[in-house]
């Protein structure tokens, strides 16, 4: 192992000691005749590495100076250097997955050759190497005794036998193996490390080596105060700490000779050893077998309330949201809130909005509901809204989803859920989501108003079990396992002492993180043990029990215990309290937990964990703070919780390790990373160390090693973690890097986005209905008490209002009025409503029952038919709303249903009309928005609307007031004969989804196939022709733009082209006129028909577009353009295509290579869609035609098709010939030439050919007019183009 890297590390701190450094150790270490690979100086000054940086480098040569490192303690200061020692073996770890660590202190040496001698003893296998050390004191240096032979743990157990920092020279991974320095220790840290390696390395000879030599000289200068000067604080109490965590494994004369030896050398009294007093152990809370705590938990708790609590009159309405998928887990809570609920402490009453996050748990949880007498309602996993809300969520992998969804998916589905329902619950004052393994018994609930104050979202830590995954409090509690069996059998008939000394000598006192292996606020908790007095019962049930506690994170000795001050948090758990104290107090509850997806290494896709720290982030950009309530918090109960498979484990650890990092900011993610993944690999080497060190125990049996050490083994197979975990974190980092969550927030639908109902989350009316019931249960109740009394009837609830409760029976509507002692009578007895005697002051209606569903909007003509029926009378209702309206789906019918205080009779027409129309414009907001009241967000919005109108929400409703005011007044035959009689045109046919029977004129079906439209289409026309000659012909279309779905619809072009396509002759232009009526699906005006007219038109223009092989690629597209836009501007006879293909290649501007069999594909499929009229296919094979043309047309002999310069030319006269042989060609027309790649702003070119046809009407002797593409140098020119040559390119007519 002579080979391997050797990392020196160096530490210090303090300005004292700066000379130290520069003076002794780091010229030591240059000057190693085998050079280190890396030093590693660590401070625990940061502004000593600052001042001094380059002094350190210095003592270095140059080539060298890139290996020298200088860091801070990033983990615990001051103690020792034991965190600065570790930050150095972890940069070295970081640096050399294997290698040598030598540690050296600031002011001791290295003999030129230690490093070389090192490595010259070790072999193989060796893993450890002790050299010796010279101790330079006051009287001059004194070699120490040289550790030989391999040492065992009690060696170290009451002297050090020549071990201490300056000579440790170890493999890397046996450092991690044995857990590194305990950071807790402020002294006796080197002895203490020692016994850890030796309990790793036990029965193996061959890992340890011994150079034999002196290479090593530690000062031991007088002059200064040192850890281990008599009666130094930190040398007692790492003394006292030493010996509780080694006392319980020494024999009686080890602990007798290791007080002596304390107080010989360093006055540290026996007393020190000593508990102060007995401790009575309280093994669980008073409170209940069923909430274990450990031992001096309870005392540290927040303070909640004093023992007896005062009666609280004043209970308001808490909503508790839950989502569970396990019986058990959350029958428990069910029980709390049930006491709760009865307590007459508790200012609050619960209603439970459970989502059963699995198809198989609603009736389980309908039972218990009913059986606690608990008011709720259950959100099955198969109701309609739950799909809903996934859909349109961020980041969804549906499949995974096809049952249980994961926490963020079910947290996102749990609250969206409640924030779409809590307008419809009335007096709903607080909501309180918890997971479903939360108790409440210990936690500060019952007081929840008097607690929570102002508008934060309140979050409730943890008491007990942790919250982060179950295997990150592995390392501590096997800690706390193995010292506490070390306790259980320790013998000495003085036992009982060292009992009491451990059980009441507390170290750790800061409980933050106590039980957390991959904390980042703290170190010092992972080697120190925590006791607790325990039963230990040596049995295989008792492993196999203990086995489960570990492997579900319940601790064996550290209870999460809650903070004691509040504070804000970016961390939010599975408490949190939101108090309705404003219209914005519930809006964090419309925004979707969003976690990335990864990919597993067998294929399966999950999202990571932490989702709730990006939920956070977004709340608190958006104004929102989250604060942790000292005196809020919950049970974390996990006794219910199933034992992870060992794939579960590591899949946990890919999210909960990827969760963490991308939760960070996209800057800090890749050091957070290395970091990370550092922190991880050397927790995992550790665990394995400690199962390892358990193995070696003298009273481990093999029911421990089969039931308790063998199972956690395989959980940690190295080959399996490196496949499962490492390298899944690694490849998906580097695809999620630069991941930021975009949760979807439902709270930003509008009124103004243009299809509310196909974005907002609705809540179906059975469901609203149910909990309706549900919440107002006592008001209900009363209601129907009072209509039995009254009537005699037995009343069925059918809906709630602020006025009164509705009830039916025996076909009758009856409405119980306890809210409200006076009604406008006579206004409603006009609606048919009538009122029974009642037997006290509570007035009751009765009316017929309606049958139908709650209004959803739309229906225009059923809400005209109302408003016009409430006119007819007068009367005129001051609360429109969806909710107060009942549609009936088989009459087509609306109604009013809340008939109370809002229905007015108004006598005078005058003052009516004012109350009228207002009316009108709540019925039209309706209308557009009726689908708002399926969700209770919606509605207020909808509601807010209706009080205070904007206009842009009342697009159409000027309209609407139309057809109110006059009625629809449309005829359709008379108004298109009448449009006929203008355009002086004859119609031949209309194209209609049915028969007109009461036009004179044919049908022509819309639904046929398009070639039967087509051709009777042409044979109508050719009829007319026939009759007419050259009379205007008109097609009529019935909804040419309409997208109903029921509609074959085909676009206008369609008809255009054909209708062209029919005239050869070219001798019509076409006019547009068209019919419009106002609709009642929308109140928009539309085009009801669409007359297309044949107009007769004088000689006008041919369109000529060239085009040549190497176009084979765009000439498809390029003619499909120009041909649409130049039809849009101008009528054109005909359009002909000239095809140049005698020439392939060597073009002017060649900017691709000819393909002539693309080409001649493309021109097909241009003949096919019929965007032409005539293909002028141009080979130049006939060399006579080519010279008639080239005498004709330039009076020229020649056979020359292109110019010198490659232009064509004989191609263009060939196309130009063909247009005068037209059947329709006539001596004036015109004839438009153009390149098929040229673009059009077809505006200003319509403009631009008026002037053209003025131009050769002017001058007869005009050839050309040529249309320059505008230059940037032209003056007057806005926006202009030019050639590379500066030469405008033209068009020619």
């Amino acid at each position: 192992m002579a080979d391997l890297p050797v990392v020196a590390v160096i530490a210090t701190h303090g300005v004292e000691r700066v000379s130290f450094l520069l003076n002794r150790a780091l010229p030591l270490v240059s000057r190693q005749t085998r050079p280190v690979d890396l030093v590693i100086v660590v401070s625990d000054d940061d502004l000593l590495l600052q001042d001094d940086a380059v002094s350190i480098e210095e003592c270095f040569l140059p080539d060298f100076r890139d290996r020298v490192r200088l860091l801070s303690n990033a983990r615990t200061r001051k103690t020792s250097g034991t965190g600065s020692w570790n930050t150095g073996i972890m940069a070295a770890y970081a640096a050399f997955e294997d290698c040598w660590v030598a540690i050296l202190d600031d002011d001791d040496e290295w003999k030129d050759g230690h490093v070389s001698t090192c490595l010259a003893a070790t072999n193989k296998d060796c893993q450890w190497v002790v050299s010796g050390i010279i101790r330079q004191g006051q009287s001059g240096p004194t070699k120490e005794p040289i550790l030989k032979n391999h040492p065992v743990a009690n060696e170290f157990f009451t002297t050090n036998p020549g071990v201490q920092g300056s000579n440790i020279f170890e493999r890397v991974g046996l450092l991690l193996k044995a857990g590194l320095f305990d950071e807790s220790l402020p002294s006796t840290t080197d002895r203490d490390l020692c016994i850890r390696l030796c309990d790793v390395l036990e029965g193996n000879c061959n890992t340890f080596a011994s150079t034999g030599t002196y290479s090593v000289v530690h000062y031991a200068d007088p002059g200064r105060q040192r850890v281990s000067s008599p009666g130094s604080t930190a040398k007692i109490q790492g003394l006292r700490r030493f010996y509780l965590k080694h006392g319980p494994r020494m024999k009686e004369e080890e602990r007798h000779e290791f007080k002596t030896r304390a107080w010989v050398l360093f006055g540290c009294k026996c007393s020190e050893f000593d508990a102060v007093a007995k401790l009575t152990i309280q093994r669980t809370l008073k409170h209940g077998q069923q909430l274990p705590l450990c031992t001096g938990t309870a005392g540290l708790l927040p303070k909640i309330h004093s023992s007896v609590l005062p009666l609280t009159s004043l209970k308001r309405n808490a909503l508790f949201g839950i989502t569970t998928s396990d019986p058990e887990r959350i029958r428990p809570l069910l029980e709390d809130l049930t006491s709760i609920s009865a307590s007459p402490q508790a200012d609050f009453i619960p209603f439970i909005v459970l989502f059963g996050n699995s198809y198989e748990i609603s009736e389980f949880l309908k039972e218990e509901l009913a059986r606690k007498n608990l008011r709720g309602y259950i959100l099955e996993r198969s109701n309609k809204v739950v799909e809903s809300i996934l859909i349109r969520c961020h980041g969804v992998n549906l499949p995974c989803c096809s049952n249980r969804l994961p926490i963020a998916l079910s947290r996102t589905v749990l609250q969206v859920f409640i924030f779409c329902i809590v307008d419809y619950l009335e007096d709903m004052n607080a909501v309180v989501i918890l997971d479903d393994d939360k108790r409440l018994k210990k936690a500060g609930l019952h007081l929840l108003f008097q607690m929570m104050q102002g508008d934060n979202i309140k979050i409730g830590r943890d008491l007990r079990t942790p919250p982060n995954p179950s295997i990150f409090s592995l390392r501590t509690n096997l800690i706390d396992l193995l010292y506490g069996l070390d306790l259980h059998y320790s013998t000495g008939k003085n036992k009982e002492d060292i009992e009491r000394f451990c059980y009441y000598h507390e170290v750790l006192g800061e409980k933050h993180d106590w039980y957390y292996d991959l904390s980042s606020a703290r170190y010092d908790h992972l080697e120190m043990p925590v006791y607790k007095r325990t039963d230990i019962n040596i049995t295989t049930s008792f492993f196999h029990k203990t086995r489960n506690a570990l492997l579900v994170g319940s601790p064996l000795c550290r209870d999460v215990i809650p903070p004691s001050k509040s504070g804000t948090t970016e961390q939010r758990g599975g408490c949190m309290v939101i108090l309705n104290n404003n219209d914005r107090s519930l809006l964090p509850l419309a925004v979707q937990q969003h976690a990335p997806l990864i990919t597993h290494h067998n294929g399966e896709v999950s999202h990571t964990r932490r989702s709730d720290s990006f939920w956070c982030q977004f709340q608190k950009k958006h104004g929102f703070n989250l604060l942790v309530q000292a005196n809020l918090f919950v049970y974390h109960d996990n006794q219910q919780d199933h034992i992870p498979t060992p794939t579960d484990i590591r899949r946990t650890v890919v999210e909960e390790v990827l969760g963490g990092i991308l939760c960070r900011k996209r800057k800090h993610r890749e050091s957070y990373r290395l970091q990370r993944i550092l922190e991880l690999r050397s927790w995992f080497i550790r665990l394995r160390g400690i199962l390892l060190t358990l193995r070696h125990r003298s009273y481990t049996s093999d029911e421990m090693i089969t039931s308790l050490i063998a199972p956690i083994e395989d959980i940690f197979d190295s080959q399996c973690w490196e496949h499962e975990v490492f390298s899944v974190i690694e490849g998906e980092f580097a695809s999620l890097k630069n991941f930021e969550p975009t949760p979807v927030d439902f709270s930003k639908v509008s009124l103004d986005q243009g299809s509310v109902e196909n974005v907002m989350i609705r809540i179906d009316e059975v469901d609203k209905k149910k909990l309706v019931l549900e919440w107002n249960k006592v008001r209900i109740k009363a209601a129907c008490d009072i209509l039995y009394k009254s009537t005699g009837h037995i009343g069925e609830f059918v809906g709630i209002g602020k006025e009164g409760v509705s009830l039916c029976s025996k076909g009758f509507l009856y409405k119980v009025f306890d809210r409200v002692p006076e009604l406008p009578r006579k206004a409603l007895h006009m609606l048919g409503v009538s009122f029974v005697e009642s037997t006290g002051s509570t007035p009751i209606s009765r009316r017929s029952l309606y049958s139908g569903k709650m209004y959803q909007g739309g229906h225009g003509t059923a809400l005209l038919q109302m408003l016009r029926s409430l006119q007819t009378k007068n009367l005129y209702h001051t609360n429109i709303s969806p909710e107060n309206l009942l549609f009936d789906v088989e009459n087509q019918a609306l109604t009013v249903i809340d008939l109370g205080r809002d229905i007015v009779y108004q006598k005078s027409s005058l003052l009516y009309e004012e109350h009228f129309n207002d009316m009108c414009r709540r019925s039209f907001l309706c209308f557009r928005y009726g689908c708002c009241g399926s969700n209770g967000y919606m509605l207020k919005k909808l509601k807010i609307a209706l009080r205070d109108p904007r206009e842009h929400h009342l697009a159409g409703f000027e309209n609407f007031m139309k057809v109110i005011t006059n009625g629809s007044g449309y005829k359709p035959e008379h108004q298109l004969l009448n449009k006929l009689n203008k355009m002086n045109a004859v119609c031949c046919g209309i194209v209609a989804q049915s028969n007109f029977s009461d036009m004179p004129f044919p049908t022509i079906l819309a639904d046929n196939e398009d070639n039967v439209v087509i051709k009777k289409i042409e044979s109508v026309i050719t009829c007319q022709l026939n009759q007419l000659q050259l009379h205007s012909i008109a097609l009529i279309l019935e909804d040419p733009y309409s997208d109903a779905s029921s509609m074959r619809r085909r676009p206008v072009w369609f008809y255009y082209r054909h209708l062209r396509l029919f005239l050869h002759s070219g001798a019509f232009s076409v006019e547009e006129d068209s019919i419009t009526m106002i609709q009642t699906d929308n109140f928009h005006e539309c085009t009801k028909y669409l007359i297309i007219a044949l107009v007769p038109r004088h000689p006008g223009c041919y369109l000529l577009i060239k085009t040549c092989p190497m176009e084979h690629s765009i000439i498809l597209s390029n003619v499909r353009r120009l041909v649409h836009c130049l039809e849009k501007v101008m009528s054109l006879k005909a359009i002909m295509l000239v095809a140049d293909i005698i020439k392939t290649d060597k073009f002017i501007r060649q900017y691709e290579t000819s393909n002539i069999e693309s080409y001649k594909r493309a021109l097909h499929q241009i003949q096919d869609e019929r965007l032409i009229d005539h293909l002028v296919i141009f080979d130049g094979k006939d060399t006579t035609q080519i010279q008639e043309l080239n005498k004709k047309w330039l009076g020229k002999n020649s056979d020359a098709t292109h110019s010198l310069e490659g232009q064509q030319h004989a191609s263009t006269f060939y196309a130009l010939q063909a247009i005068k042989n037209h059947p329709s060609y006539s001596a004036n027309d015109l004839v438009l030439q153009i390149d098929s790649d040229i673009l059009l702003h077809c505006e200003s070119f319509a403009s631009g050919l008026t002037e053209c046809a003025s131009e050769f009407r002017k001058e007869p002797k005009l050839i050309t007019f040529a249309f320059p593409i505008p230059d940037t140098r032209v003056s007057g020119c806005s926006r202009q183009y030019i050639r590379k040559d500066g030469k405008p390119p033209r068009m020619e007519i």
